[in-house]
């Protein structure tokens, strides 16, 4: 692979990284603040509304549009050509089915973007869920495809929870040039996330899982319903803006692997071209 390859990925990891830092760091922040008022943009869609109302912000949604490109370019190419050398056994394709997962998430973020560039507002997380988990029960073996659907989030959930209680994500940072503070830091801020990331992302696989069992898309929820949730419970104010720091501390993290993540010099042996 040419050394311009070699830049143009590590540019596309970087950026897709640096957006998914600012959208994990604006969804936390209005979960928190969904805590203790009336605020209700607590998911994907309220980020892209809060950026859309800002000055500049069709420039700003442009520019996030670009970068959520760049994340899933950088996460498809991870889990196709195994830039991250997982391997072909169960768990490799477990972590690269997770980093492909994580792209489509991501993508449909993007997809989101778009329309409000385009100037339309409509349908929340909550909805798309329905609609999508709607349109897929109608399709010949519809179940089965929403049953994957729910699949493949629970891999994605579970892979969070444990790359954050194993420490697995230490290998996606170069850590040796930091202070022992500065690592401390980032090591506990990295756990923290993961595993609030992943409760998050189990709950909305519950939603698909009920919504292809019961054959009622209703039944699917998005993060956003997955926070309701969460604030739903007993303490639940108090829960929710826990959950909105776990998702302040992946922002976080996601801006200190666009800086410290080695992973942007793909391995010779495994990218495409070579």
């Amino acid at each position: 692979m040419s050394t311009n390859s070699d830049r143009l990925f590590q540019l596309t990891s970087t950026a897709g990284l640096i957006s998914w830092g600012i959208i994990y760091l604006l969804m936390g922040a209005f979960a928190i603040a969904a805590g203790f008022t009336s605020a209700d943009k607590k998911d994907s869609k309220g980020v892209i509304q809060f950026v859309a109302e800002q000055p500049f912000g069709q420039i700003m949604l442009v520019i996030l549009i670009i970068g959520v490109l760049c994340y899933f370019v950088w996460r498809f190419v991870q889990a196709v050509y195994d830039t991250e050398e997982e391997g072909k056994d169960l768990k490799g394709w477990t972590y690269r089915t997770a980093y492909l997962g994580s792209g489509l998430i991501f993508l449909a973020i993007g997809f989101i973007a778009v329309k409000a560039l385009l100037g339309d507002s409509s349908s929340g997380g909550n909805e798309r869920a329905e609609s999508w988990s709607a349109m897929i029960l109608s399709l010949p073996f519809g179940r089965w495809i929403l049953g994957a659907a729910f699949l493949l989030v629970l891999v994605i959930g579970l892979y969070q929870g444990y790359t954050g209680i194993s420490l697995s994500f230490l290998k996606r940072v170069d850590l040796d040039s930091l202070s022992k503070a500065s690592k401390n830091f980032i090591v506990a801020t990295a756990v923290f996330g993961h595993v609030v990331r992943s409760i998050l992302i189990l709950l909305v696989s519950v939603y698909l899982f009920q919504a292809a069992w019961f054959l009622d898309p209703d039944e699917a929820k998005g993060l956003g319903g997955a926070l309701n949730t969460v604030h739903g419970q007993p303490f639940g104010r108090w829960l929710l803006a826990l959950a909105g720091v776990g998702l302040v501390c992946c922002g976080i993290f996601a801006f200190a692997r666009s800086r410290l993540d080695p992973s942007g010099e793909p391995d010779q042996s495994s990218t495409p071209g070579h």
